[in-house]
């Protein structure tokens, strides 16, 4: 799957490409949503929709989606939500739906309601919802807008690290042997990172292995059965 970030900035999107040399699947064009609408590139993938946790389109990117498509887009991605979340949808979750015109869009919110979104980890948990979701679905382009940059306050570089971090986790193949403490690690260590909290040090994975060197932990005997 390849995925594009676009912005209308130039100058943006230098930055940005900067960030992304080390992601392949990942790179960064110059333009707006209207324009790879117009384009027809748009149709040719899905949209990623950073919006809040109740499908209302009236700021933002989310609003030009809603002025390109109409708000029978936002009164699907609504139905979606209620359907499978009920009164909100939460950040790190995913839904898919599509305009009256056959747009594809992907709705991952970034935030509760419009708010400053520094110093969380968001951002990567809507990338890595999208990502994961467009996976799934078999996309095979991905357009993402910079997410949190704009209502969110979260600086540029934050933002695509995030956002590329959240592609990567959410598109990694893993088997439910990998889904281990040395995984669970990994992504709390990002935590403390995208969160700007001190990392204390702990290893889970270090943790339960001395642990199970002591006999503190029992195996679980069924399986040994098996």
């Amino acid at each position: 799957m390849q995925v594009i970030l676009f912005h209308p900035n130039a100058d943006v999107i230098c930055e940005t490409e900067k960030i992304l040399t080390r992601c392949s699947d990942m790179t960064a064009l110059c333009a707006s949503y209207e324009e790879l609408y117009e384009s027809g590139l748009a149709c040719e993938g899905m949209v990623v929709s950073p919006g809040n946790g109740f499908g209302i389109m009236d700021g933002g990117f989310d609003r030009v989606l809603r002025d390109v498509h109409g708000i029978e887009l936002e009164h699907r991605i609504k139905r979606v939500i209620i359907r499978m979340y009920g009164p909100e949808i939460p950040v790190g979750c995913a839904v898919s739906s599509a305009a009256a015109d056959g747009q594809y869009v992907i709705y991952a919110p970034t935030m509760q309601v419009p708010m400053d979104i520094a110093c969380t980890d968001n951002v990567y948990r809507a990338a890595r919802a999208a990502s994961h979701l467009a996976k799934m679905l078999h996309v095979e382009t991905l357009w993402m807008p910079l997410m949190g940059t704009g209502a969110g306050s979260l600086p540029l570089d934050e933002a695509v690290w995030q956002m590329a971090a959240g592609v990567i986790d959410g598109t990694a193949e893993l088997s439910a042997e990998e889904m281990n403490w040395e995984h669970a690690d990994r992504i709390h260590l990002q935590w403390h990172r995208f969160c700007k909290v001190p990392d204390d040090g702990v290893r889970f994975a270090e943790l339960m292995k001395e642990a199970q060197k002591h006999g503190d932990i029992v195996e679980d005997q069924a399986d040994s059965r098996s």
